[in-house]
């Protein structure tokens, strides 16, 4: 990242406020700026921090609000249902700070949480940013057509994540953590908060990732939606079959627009930040 980003991070970050809303704190926010809202929300096991590179260059004349969800990277877990809770949460939020024509950024389970909240709550949203999430991950991850085949799957998988000892976890993401950024210092930070989340939230939010389908859901997202995925090399699909592939799972989705990021792992904010930040103030541009 250039020093002008690494700059404005920096003074980003100095900035920041904390706040905090939803029930039993599912969901924690911390916000800066004035200007119209854009709500950023982080994948499995991340914190608010996974979008310090980005939430920089996105925020002239924006306010942004980071959230970070209870049980991962350190926050105290909760009870209950995973994304009922907190969606829940970032409702309450939007709803306590009054905001309307929110643009909603996520990644990975983020980007899965920016769909189910487009669907509970359409009237504060104006746009929904992807990243490189899916409605309907069993099909990428186990190979399942659909929830009857995914849900046994998804069931052993949550077992063994809670069943294993902590050094068989940490293993376990150790191995993972080449597939989610290029960089061997950023892998160390994804393997740090995944070490750093509630284990039974991890396994917990896992499960419910993988048996959910919001792909027919779609069609009753009419908010205008960027889709953006990575393709690398080293991947055994080639671009074309990435691009069908995600394609195919968006099918249903009347205003989604695909855009397709190379020489990228999982974290694109990580990998390549300057090229995500360009096109996410390009699509709030339009």
């Amino acid at each position: 990242m250039s020093r002008f980003f690494s700059l404005l991070a920096a003074l980003w970050l100095a900035a920041t406020a904390s706040a905090t809303a939803g029930e039993a704190q599912a969901v924690t926010v911390k916000s800066t700026g004035t200007g119209a809202p854009i709500l950023l929300i982080p994948g499995l096991s991340n914190p608010g921090d996974v979008w310090n590179d980005i939430a920089p260059a996105i925020s002239n004349g924006r306010e942004i609000h980071i959230a970070h969800y209870a049980g991962f990277a350190g926050a105290p877990p909760i009870e209950g249902p995973f994304f009922d809770t907190r969606i829940a949460g970032l409702k309450a939020y939007l709803e306590k700070e009054d905001l309307n024509n929110v643009v909603v950024i996520g990644h990975s389970l983020g980007g899965f949480s920016a769909m189910k909240l487009a669907l509970e709550a359409p009237d504060r949203i104006s746009k929904i940013v992807i990243v490189d999430s899916v409605p309907f991950l069993a099909q990428f991850f186990l190979g399942a057509q659909n929830l009857e085949q995914a849900k046994p799957r998804a069931e052993a998988m949550r077992t063994q994540l809670v069943q294993m000892t902590d050094g068989e976890f940490e293993a376990q993401q150790r191995r993972f953590a080449p597939t989610q950024a290029r960089d061997e210092a950023r892998q160390g930070q994804i393997i740090a908060w995944a070490l750093a989340s509630d284990r039974q939230t991890f396994a917990d939010a896992t499960y419910e990732l993988l048996t959910t389908d919001l792909r027919q859901a779609l069609a009753e997202i009419e908010t205008p939606m960027l889709v953006v995925y990575p393709w690398r090399s080293a991947l055994p699909f080639t671009a074309e079959q990435t691009d069908a592939a995600y394609a195919a799972q968006y099918a249903k989705a009347p205003s989604a627009k695909m855009l397709r990021i190379d020489d990228s792992a999982h974290f694109i904010m990580f990998d390549q930040p300057e090229a995500l930040a360009g096109a996410i103030n390009d699509f709030l541009a339009d």
